[in-house]
């Protein structure tokens, strides 16, 4: 398992990454599949992680993978975080300005993905990129399912655990002009609780994966994407709202998404993809902030698509000449290279 290459998971994880940057260059079309982006990353991340975890033969070796792991999300989340603390400053002016208090400003630092206070008042993240609440989810999450199968390991009390924190989701989300419904952070780690589950799912049945046929895996896959589609469309005819963190088939549909990743075998640069998906992820809001103030003003659709496929090419450029950095002068403060290739190993 941990030797094999999966090549489709690699391509996917780029398409994936490209998505998000869709969702946040309001690239139409392109913003509503970008929703089916993390929870692809999350199921992935959750399923080699616990390809492994689940079969060592001690609570201790657990114990040393687990942190392992989690220090190598939490250097990647530090690496960045240190490279976006002029947008921190800029927030400290913010709340400073608008009078909030520093408990709010800390809170909403560890939990940058935007939600609600419960007074109902709309309160943003502090740590200058939101996109990190995924990273941050990541290192709360799997500690807790880690936990959840240790003292219970129940599958199916955990699963409808997952499916109940889900449904609360969809009503919060996709839903929400139906039930107004607020719960706390849409953007953080209960948010990927299910996707992580499915990743454990999946880890434990891989042979199963293995004798799925993929002819008829990409049939259902076109369908559920035509119903994912459709329900976005039909959310935003009733809201406005075209882009829903989550929906009802957003859980089966990136499933199957995974699923047809783990069965594809492409001929593709599986490092230079894996790396990219990563920068472009982490590295997205520096290029969005920059051209959104600049040359993309305006919210049109064609501006929208340029903006996008240039936050695309200067995220490929500027890795590239990162790494070319690094490889010539050695400098440490560039040398996360390997990180942003193994961290979803």
């Amino acid at each position: 398992m941990n030797k094999k290459i999966f090549t489709g998971v690699d391509f996917f994880k780029c398409m994936a990454a490209l998505g998000v940057v869709a969702i946040h260059t309001r690239a139409p079309i392109f913003n509503v599949f970008g929703r089916l982006g993390v929870p692809f990353f999350a199921i992935i991340s959750g399923m080699f992680f616990f390809s492994k975890y689940i079969y060592l033969d001690s609570k201790d070796k657990k114990k040393k993978y687990l942190f392992k792991y989690l220090k190598r999300i939490f250097l990647l989340y530090l690496t960045w975080q240190v490279i976006y603390i002029p947008f921190v400053i800029k927030n400290i002016l913010y709340y400073k300005k608008n009078n909030y208090d520093l408990i709010t400003f800390i809170w909403r630092f560890i939990f940058p993905g935007y939600g609600y206070s419960t007074s109902n008042h709309f309160i943003a993240g502090t740590n200058g990129w939101g996109v990190s609440w995924y990273l941050i989810a990541l290192l709360m999450g799997l500690p807790l399912l880690c936990l959840l199968l240790k003292y219970i390991n129940n599958m199916m009390f955990i699963g409808i655990i997952s499916i109940g924190i889900e449904i609360l989701y969809i009503l919060n989300s996709g839903y929400f002009y139906i039930t107004h419904f607020h719960i706390w952070g849409i953007l953080a780690f209960p948010r990927i609780f299910i996707y992580l589950f499915i990743g454990l799912v999946i880890s434990r049945n891989l042979n199963l994966v293995e004798q799925i046929n993929i002819y008829k895996l990409i049939v259902i896959l076109i369908i559920f994407m035509s119903l994912f589609f459709a329900e976005n469309y039909f959310i935003y005819l009733h809201s406005g709202n075209i882009v829903s963190e989550e929906v009802i088939t957003t859980v089966p549909t990136s499933t199957l998404v995974v699923l047809l990743s783990l069965k594809l075998n492409l001929n593709v640069d599986t490092l230079t993809l894996r790396e990219f998906s990563i920068f472009l992820y982490t590295s997205q809001i520096l290029f969005i902030f920059v051209l959104q103030h600049t040359i993309f003003k305006n919210n049109y659709v064609l501006t929208n698509y340029l903006e996008f496929f240039t936050v695309v090419l200067l995220a490929y450029l500027a890795m590239k000449l990162c790494f070319s950095l690094k490889d010539k002068f050695n400098i440490v403060v560039l040398n996360f290279k390997n990180k942003l290739a193994t961290k979803l190993k």
